[in-house]
């Protein structure tokens, strides 16, 4: 655990301790477990201007000068100074034939990454490349899961395209847009110390009695030295155009978040034909104070970048009689009935003190059917990309080939007219009758749900 309290130092977040207690470990690389992205950046932007921006966003943003330690209390993360120069460089592509752009890129993207450092720092690296024949220069962007998730990546380049913009008009770059990441971490440190928190024991300890089910029960013996990554894509044609427009006041998720995690828990759970626990991947700056409402963190922590996204975890029910639309609505309900959505749990399991919590919230933790992550809505270019591609945005890329079994992992995108189903899973650990069994129920899920 992190020695919480200590001059300088401060505690982990929830992912940022899973990350330790069950990647690192076993990692043979954990310093390449990274986002990344590539910013377009407006033909005047020189790489001065560029530079001038990206400052401004190091000096707002704490957590891109974060580094991490271990000692004999565990593992803690300390905010570099200020003045820590910006990890900021210029590379010129101008004299490359445009038609070598893409392998020099891919280069230059695996050595970026593979240039952060847990401990010594940074953990992210900027990249100004300027192209040829009057191109607009390109800012590459890599960045550490432990200091970014996907809504922080989605921040920071936005608010690096903000600074640009207005250096560009000669305007103010202002400050304060943020929660000082400090801020917030002391403030979840004080929710993790406080009786609403454990006020949830109850509840979990009456859950994690029950009878559940694993779709695949244990993971099969691996067939390769090296642990393998494969995605397969299910697409529901037409479902969502009626869902958005539908009114459902009061719900955690939104309609369509709602709709495709009842639709994958409606398969899985028919799969065991029984309840099953469930990691939904939540934003993680909406923690409240147990049933009050009152926010956890700043308000302004929705401008902050840091990894708070956090699973929650919830037991859902199979379907049964109940019609698609009456079961969206009771896993809805379900959702609704849990503590923060589930994520309590997970600050429990991982950045509490031992107690006799720990078995129950362990027991819970490890019996999770598979991870459920809404990523949003992308616009149709963006989808025919990740059609084809069968990729996703926002994933740490290179995965360690070291990496223990994982549940299988289903992301979820909105595109114009239909959801996109990518289904993350290791074809040496899970096998492949199984995933297509999944596939068939999965298909035939979606048109049934197209109804609603």
């Amino acid at each position: 655990m992190v020695e919480l309290g200590r001059s300088g130092d401060l505690p982990l977040l929830p992912s940022q301790a899973w990350f330790m207690h069950q990647m690192l470990p076993h990692m043979l690389n954990p310093n390449n477990w990274n986002l990344s992205q590539v910013v377009q950046l407006p033909a005047a932007a020189d790489s001065d201007l560029a530079q001038a921006a990206v400052a401004a966003v190091w000096r707002e943003q704490q957590a891109l000068r974060l580094t991490f330690r271990q000692d004999a209390q565990g593992w803690r993360q300390r905010v570099g100074d200020v003045e820590t120069p910006v990890p900021f460089h210029v590379v010129d592509f101008s004299g490359l034939d445009p038609g070598h752009y893409q392998e020099a890129g891919e280069i230059l993207f695996d050595q970026a990454q593979y240039s952060l450092n847990i401990e010594a720092g940074p953990l992210v690296r900027f990249v100004y490349v300027r192209l040829a024949n009057g191109l607009p220069p390109r800012l590459l962007v890599a960045v550490h899961h432990l200091v970014c998730d996907g809504l922080s990546l989605w921040i920071l380049t936005s608010e690096i395209e903000r600074a640009v913009d207005r250096l560009l008009a000669s305007r103010p770059l202002g400050s304060g847009r943020a929660a000082p990441y400090v801020d917030c971490v002391r403030a979840l440190e004080e929710y993790v110390a406080s009786e609403a928190l454990h006020a949830e024991i109850d509840h979990w300890s009456t859950l994690g009695q029950q009878a559940v089910g694993r779709p695949f029960g244990e993971p099969h013996p691996h067939n390769g030295l090296f642990k393998q990554w494969a995605t397969i894509l299910v697409r529901a044609e037409h479902a969502p155009a009626r869902v958005i427009a539908r009114d459902w006041p009061g719900r955690s998720l939104v309609p369509l978040e709602l709709v495709s995690l009842a639709l994958v828990v409606d398969v899985m759970t028919e799969l065991v034909d029984g309840p099953i626990w469930v990691e939904v991947i939540g934003r993680g700056r909406d923690l409240t104070r147990g049933r009050t409402g009152e926010l956890v963190f700043p308000h302004r922590v929705r401008r902050t970048v840091g990894w708070f996204s956090t699973a929650g975890l919830v037991l859902l029910p199979p379907r049964g009689e109940l019609d698609p639309e009456a079961f969206v609505r009771r896993v809805g309900d379900q959702l609704d009935a849990a503590p923060n959505k589930g994520m309590g749990l997970n600050l429990l399991r991982w950045l509490a003190p031992p107690g006799g919590h720990s078995t129950v919230v362990d027991r819970i933790g490890a019996s999770s059917a598979f991870v459920f992550n809404y990523l949003g809505s992308v616009d149709s270019s963006r989808a025919e990309t990740l059609k084809k591609g069968v990729s996703l945005p926002l994933l740490p890329k290179n995965r360690d080939p070291l990496l223990p079994p994982a549940p299988i992992h289903v992301r979820v995108v909105a595109a114009d007219d239909e959801l996109l189903f990518f289904i993350d899973y290791d074809p040496g650990r899970q096998a492949p009758s199984d995933i297509a069994g999944v596939v068939t129920l999965l298909e035939t899920a979606c048109k049934r749900y197209a109804q609603i």
